[in-house]
């Protein structure tokens, strides 16, 4: 079965030495210490594997709510 593809939106942040992803469509985070390829990376990994799981599961990976208002501003 096809599926129509996802766009999501990632706002990257820096906070000292780690890197945080928040997707602003869901509440999907990833942290990572070191460098901006280390999050892009580390979102990618975090994304990759809740496809996964919710394939496994037979339940939809965006069946959650968007992310914090604070993200929008």
């Amino acid at each position: 079965m096809k599926t129509k593809p996802t766009q999501l939106r990632v706002l990257i942040m820096r906070r000292e030495d780690w890197w945080v992803a928040q997707c602003l469509e869901f509440d999907l985070a990833a942290q990572a210490h070191g460098s901006f390829d280390n999050i892009k990376a580390e979102f990618c990994r975090m994304l990759g594997v809740r496809l996964a799981a919710c394939r496994v599961e037979e339940i939809d990976p965006f069946k959650l709510p968007p992310a914090s208002e604070i993200y929008n501003d």
